[in-house]
């Protein structure tokens, strides 16, 4: 994601909210979301504040797609935006795409093996 309008849009819908729910919380027309989002036009400041408080991301990764994605204060980690990102790191070496998608597959495949463990001992 290299540009404002695209985090955008990622973080409108990493919180699945459509463009109308968002519409509705802020009272921005849903036709200027959408320039927003495909970089028709670029909102303000104060715009971008609001947006970036709904969404519970920082105004920074907002303007420069910097890590941290999310604003929450507890110690929580969004891995899927962190696979998101253009260059991800471990041990010093980045991965290439083909590595962090098995490495998304991987994860998937643990937390669905750990659930199935889990429920069955139920």
């Amino acid at each position: 994601m290299s540009t404002v309008s695209e985090r955008l849009r990622y973080a409108r819908e990493r919180i699945n909210f459509k463009q109308k729910d968002v519409s509705e919380r802020t009272g921005i027309n849903n036709k200027t979301l959408s320039r927003y989002e495909n970089g028709g036009s670029e909102p303000d400041i104060n715009t971008l504040r609001v947006l970036a408080d709904l969404y519970e991301v920082s105004l920074d990764w907002i303007l420069t797609g910097k890590e941290p994605v999310t604003t929450n204060s507890s110690n929580e980690v969004d891995l899927e935006s962190i696979l998101a990102q253009k260059k991800v790191m471990f041990r010093g070496v980045e991965l290439t795409e083909t590595e962090k998608n098995l490495l998304e597959l991987s994860l998937i495949n643990v937390i669905l093996k750990a659930k199935e463990l889990y429920i069955t001992k139920k």
